[in-house]
């Protein structure tokens, strides 16, 4: 999985307002813990928002399991902050011997965790990086909004640094496993060239609800702070395809 997307991925994401969400974010730990220095980005994808994280004053260090994107985020300029560190791990396993203030998994990364047993090594690996009353902020694919408007095919064309790119996604609705599997078609043409390739990718996603998830931040030594919609902070509803949990370590 994203071994041909890597170098299509910030393309097909250009349009990603990063800016705004990592303020978002910065504004989110430095609520509950204002003096935080140091922060672990896992499944840091391309690294722009741990870049854009550094720029805001945080010391990033971002583990990503793509070997592919992992190397795009470590040839990427700093442009400001602290340079960001970038490593290939796997969020589930990982382990630095080290501490940080908070911990990051941005862009639905959770919800690629699609068993319990992932998402609660997922969780394992943020505690084990959080100090004492640590920080750790995730997104996900909200449940009740996912149920309520369901996965669609969708299309996107995009034209950029010399190509067209047109994303065909595909999605395959499993309700027994409250997964989402997205079939992604990239046709690519080169401008320059009249080079064409086609890129294919399945990426299986999984969709949680807050009464699964709270037993599992309980196991994980966990406290739920907050839930709310991404970017927006408002109440989740059947309308919050994107939520937001802030958990402190206990």
């Amino acid at each position: 999985m994203f071994d041909e997307y890597a170098r299509l991925y910030d393309l097909c994401n250009a349009d990603k307002d990063y800016g705004r969400e990592a303020e978002f974010v910065a504004g989110l730990i430095r609520s509950r813990r204002p003096g935080a220095k140091d922060l672990l980005d896992l499944g840091a994808g391309t690294g722009t928002h741990a870049l854009l994280l550094a720029q805001l004053g945080f010391k990033v260090t971002g583990v990503e399991l793509s070997a592919g994107m992992a190397e795009i985020a470590r040839r990427k300029p700093s442009r400001g902050g602290a340079p960001v560190e970038f490593l290939c791990g796997d969020m589930r396993t990982v382990r630095l011997d080290r501490t940080f203030d908070a911990v990051t998994s941005l862009f639905h990364v959770m919800s690629y965790q699609v068993s319990n047993e992932d998402f609660s090594r997922a969780l394992a690996t943020a505690r084990a990086h959080l100090r004492a009353g640590g920080i750790f902020i995730f997104d996900f694919w909200y449940g009740p909004a996912v149920l309520a408007d369901r996965p669609e095919i969708r299309s996107k064309r995009i034209e950029r640094e010399g190509m067209t790119i047109t994303r065909r996604a595909e999605p395959e609705h499993d309700l027994k496993s409250a997964t989402v599997t997205v079939n992604y078609t990239l046709q690519v043409l080169e401008s320059a060239s009249g080079n064409r390739r086609e890129v294919r990718e399945s990426h299986r996603m999984r969709y949680y609800f807050l009464p699964e998830i709270m037993p599992m931040l309980d196991a994980a030594g966990f406290k739920l702070l907050e839930a709310y919609g991404w970017l927006d902070k408002a109440p989740l509803s059947e309308k919050t395809w994107g939520a937001c949990l802030t958990v402190e370590a206990c």
